[in-house]
């Protein structure tokens, strides 16, 4: 005689929901990270450039600038015309203060051909790396603006940083002083009834 064979043990709810959940996640992740690597400045679309000869004397221009990374020109489907208005730094560093700065760009110096990059470096003593679309950006422009934006990121960005930081520290204050206020008028109108 041959006994029977036991049926297959069935998953439980729990476990398909958690098996669903991972493919949809991992789905999410996988379409997110495809649609962010190949938006306009996306990492796969773009080639770092930054060890070119042709970049050293921009490199060494922008060593003693303390910023960790700018962004110019279009990052998106729909340029504006204000995509070359001004270059966005971010300082380097952890702290409260690291916050973007933009600095203006005249409109003489903004460029006349299609041109957007990305540079970032892990602190002010490693090389910048620049990230560019190869094939929509041509060279000569690239170098020209990153020559041109070079005295001008020095002279102005720690000088609209100071600002930045002058502008968040009287705004924290008054914002301090609005609550000071609100808190004594308060207690004031409670202390006003009679006892």
């Amino acid at each position: 005689m041959s006994s029977p064979t036991p049926p297959p043990p069935q998953s439980s709810g729990a476990v398909r929901a958690l098996i669903g959940f991972g493919v949809i996640s991992a789905t999410v992740s996988l379409t997110l990270g495809l649609s962010i690597g190949l938006s306009p400045m996306g990492f796969l679309r773009t080639t770092n450039v930054g060890d070119l000869a042709e970049l050293a004397s921009f490199q060494e221009q922008l060593r003693p600038l303390n910023a960790c990374e700018l962004e110019y020109g279009p990052h998106s489907r729909r340029p504006s015309p204000y995509s070359y208005a001004s270059v966005k730094v971010m300082p380097c560093g952890f702290d409260s203060a690291r916050r973007a700065v933009y600095v203006r760009v005249p409109a003489e110096m903004q460029p006349s051909g299609h041109v957007a990059f990305d540079l970032s470096r892990s602190s002010t003593a490693a090389p910048w790396k620049v990230f560019v679309v190869k094939d929509e950006v041509s060279f000569p422009v690239l170098k020209q603006t990153l020559e041109q934006l070079a005295p001008l990121l020095l002279t102005e960005f720690p000088a609209q940083q100071q600002k930045d930081i002058d502008d968040r520290a009287r705004w924290d204050l008054e914002r301090r002083q609005r609550a000071d206020t609100e808190r004594e008028r308060k207690e004031a109108a409670s202390e006003s009834y009679p006892k």
